[in-house]
């Protein structure tokens, strides 16, 4: 399995009145964040019905292209988030969203 450190990325691009989050995962079908019930359920959380499967695409991704993660695009500011930023990033799942920051640049949580 990959190691999930670096493993995530954010790009800041577009504008100050119009920012655009874009995600990378740099995972594969083998990391943890392939790995989640293969069904068409809206959501799912430990203990679904359904078992688990590996996938070609991370979960998080269609969170992202939907701006579905907090801080929503428009909340970046109140993050000192600006247009141009990018890097490696930390995610939490918070019971229905996904909530992210930029990982510390030396690797030690902040």
């Amino acid at each position: 399995m990959n190691d999930p450190k670096n493993m995530h990325e954010v790009t800041i691009t577009g504008t100050a009145d119009a920012p655009k989050i874009e995600f990378v995962c740099h995972g594969d079908k083998t990391s943890i964040c392939h790995q989640y019930p293969d069904c068409d359920c809206e959501t799912w959380s430990e203990g679904h019905p359904h078992p688990m499967a590996s996938h070609g695409r991370c979960w998080m991704q269609d969170w992202f292209d939907n701006d579905g993660t907090a801080p929503f695009s428009e909340t970046l500011g109140e993050c000192k988030y600006t247009v141009g930023m990018s890097g490696p990033i930390r995610t939490y799942f918070c019971e229905e969203y996904v909530e992210w920051e930029f990982a510390p640049a030396d690797g030690v949580p902040a």
